[in-house]
């Protein structure tokens, strides 16, 4: 089970980046996913999936 970690837009790029945990365990992977648009004017919202450890 995942909670959110934190989420943040950004103008400059057009992008939003939503960060997830696991619930029980803080110190295990954050899993992080971006939202942006593929093109100008396109309704689309391409998706980037990634994970990474968290710093200590």
């Amino acid at each position: 089970m995942m909670d959110i970690y934190k989420f943040r837009v950004y103008e400059k790029k057009h992008e939003f980046r939503l960060s997830l945990r696991t619930l029980f365990n803080r110190e295990r992977i954050v899993e992080e996913t971006h939202l942006y648009p593929i093109k100008e004017g396109d309704k689309f919202i391409g998706i980037f999936y990634g994970y990474r450890k968290p710093i200590k």
